[in-house]
């Protein structure tokens, strides 16, 4: 980790590494941890004192987007200011998707051990599983897409890393899964329906 200023810059997959607990714990003891994705700011870990002390600071909420747009990247104003403004419970990504195209593996791959999907829910967690590999994952929410890290298992090896995903012109979703070791793959999913459901338990009967 480099320190900047009061926070600490870590990347997704080293916030990953390192787990929910102790991340927490360091935003407890006031020490906040900004979470990077190719030298580019996601998110900020911040102890809920600071958080409540950025919600009262009613000048955030009155400065226009473009101005908003040049607050220096990374800082606590500026992500005070993204915290404010997304709701998780009304999120568009949120729900389970069905995984229908990987940039890295065949269909058959995809549907291993069971139909491949990935799925957010608005308490800030999620899961996905294709192929042999099932995950966990711990979400951070902008507007109109989620960045993630996740933890998880491939065939009994302890797996890690991080991803994003938003919603494209057509509905479907789309977004990219990169693992810690440095393999990545793109994704595209469609809402899990239950006509789905039954679709795929057929096709395995």
């Amino acid at each position: 980790m480099a320190a900047n200023g009061d926070a600490n810059r870590i990347s997704l997959a080293d916030a990953s590494a390192l787990g929910l607990p102790e991340l927490v714990r360091e935003a407890e003891a006031g020490r906040e941890q900004i979470i990077v994705r190719d030298d580019k700011p996601v998110a900020v870990v911040i102890g809920v004192e600071r958080y409540e002390r950025l919600q009262r600071r009613e000048d955030l909420a009155d400065v226009p987007e473009p101005a908003r747009a040049k607050t220096r990247p990374g800082s606590s104003d500026a992500a005070g200011s993204r915290f404010r403004r997304v709701d998780p419970n009304a999120h568009p990504v949120l729900g389970r998707w069905r995984i229908v195209e990987m940039s890295m593996f065949d269909s058959d791959y995809i549907d291993l051990v069971e139909p491949g999907f990935i799925a957010f829910d608005p308490r800030g967690q999620g899961e996905f599983a294709f192929g042999a590999v099932t995950a966990s994952l711990d979400l951070w929410y902008a507007p109109s897409s989620i960045d993630f890290t996740w933890r998880g298992d491939d065939e009994g090896d302890d797996v890690f890393g991080d991803g994003s995903a938003e919603m494209d012109d057509d509905g479907d979703l789309i977004g990219e899964i990169r693992f810690g070791y440095g393999d990545e793959t793109e994704f595209r999913a469609r809402r899990w329906s239950d006509a789905d459901a039954v679709g795929d338990l057929r096709s395995r009967l």
